[in-house]
């Protein structure tokens, strides 16, 4: 079973309609250890894949709204989160995804060009 968590529930809101019955969905309400709580009840409850599903503000001035990423990893802060290369392949596949290396977790958004060069740089 995939089991998807979000950030925000208007980012749930969004899939809901779209997705089968039974497809597991957790909001973390954009607090970390609030999402490693429900990543781990998620996997308890039998979630043999764990999808993190967001809007992102595109940090690569050539992503256009609406551009659909399968990134390889997740940077955050000097973690790197390695996603499963196979559902990477998968999503780009049946999706249309565009495989990218890394997207980057953060905790507060980059709101201003400014910020996201800066984390761009990153």
């Amino acid at each position: 079973m995939i089991a998807i968590l979000c950030g925000l529930e208007s980012e749930a809101a969004a899939l809901r309609g779209a997705l089968p019955r039974g497809v597991a969905i957790a909001v973390a309400g954009a607090r970390p250890e609030r999402a490693l709580a429900l990543a781990r009840a998620l996997l308890d409850a039998g979630a043999t894949a764990l999808l993190s599903v967001g809007v992102a503000g595109a940090l690569d001035p050539d992503l256009r709204p609406g551009d659909l990423l399968a990134p390889a990893a997740v940077r955050y802060g000097p973690l790197r989160l390695e996603a499963d290369a196979a559902l990477v392949a998968a999503l780009a596949e049946r999706c249309g995804a565009r495989v990218v290396e890394a997207v980057a977790g953060v905790d507060a958004m980059a709101a201003t060009p400014a910020d996201k060069a800066l984390l761009r740089a990153a």
